[in-house]
């Protein structure tokens, strides 16, 4: 898998959230990740002969799984530096949640994949609840996997639930019955 070959997990920022502005700065940090694509991209720029195609060249090729790679990561760093940004100041160690509502297939394919790592890396000093509500396919898994009653620690710092229908019955049958905390931010 994607997750398996690229070192993601294994690279700690040394950014603080708000200065990752750009990806230049995000792979500046993870020249573990540009390694094997450099020579995936050799490899490639080997065979390319036999494309029939204009060789684009080796810098041109990484630069192209380089997009691959952050078209698979935008998802999980957006919802990271939401929460870093526009979450409340708390002490360490305190928990900050978001609720993802009509999650799909991206977003489960990001928890199974492992890449929720990068939301931990732009929250280094606060646990982070997920909590996914969807009626989509992708999500049903997940709701059977780790329900409101009954989430799943996916990481020591990160607690997952997932609920298979409505977040307006979400919020009735669970919040309004204080069984899951209200939210600090709710992305749809």
């Amino acid at each position: 898998s994607l997750h398996d070959a690229l070192p993601i997990s294994k690279t700690k920022w040394n950014k603080k959230s708000k200065e990752v502005e750009n990806w230049d700065i995000w792979w500046g940090m993870h020249e573990k990740i540009l390694s094997p694509l450099r020579a995936q991209a050799e490899t490639i720029h080997k065979w390319w002969e036999y494309t029939g195609k204009p060789d684009p060249g080796v810098d041109e090729i990484t630069n192209g799984l380089k997009r691959l790679v952050t078209g698979v990561l935008t998802h999980p760093l957006t919802i990271g530096k939401v929460i870093s940004a526009h979450t409340p100041k708390r002490k360490k160690d305190k928990p900050k949640s978001i609720h993802l509502i009509g999650t799909d297939t991206p977003e489960a394919t990001m928890i199974y994949a492992g890449f929720y790592t990068e939301i931990l890396s732009c929250n280094p000093l606060h646990p982070i609840k997920l909590t996914m509500v969807s009626p989509s396919l992708g999500n049903k898994q997940l709701s059977n996997d780790c329900s409101p009653n009954n989430p799943m620690l996916i990481n020591d710092r990160c607690k997952l639930t997932a609920w298979d229908g409505l977040y307006h019955d979400f919020w009735e049958r669970y919040i309004q019955a204080k069984k899951v905390e209200i939210p600090e931010i709710g992305r749809a």
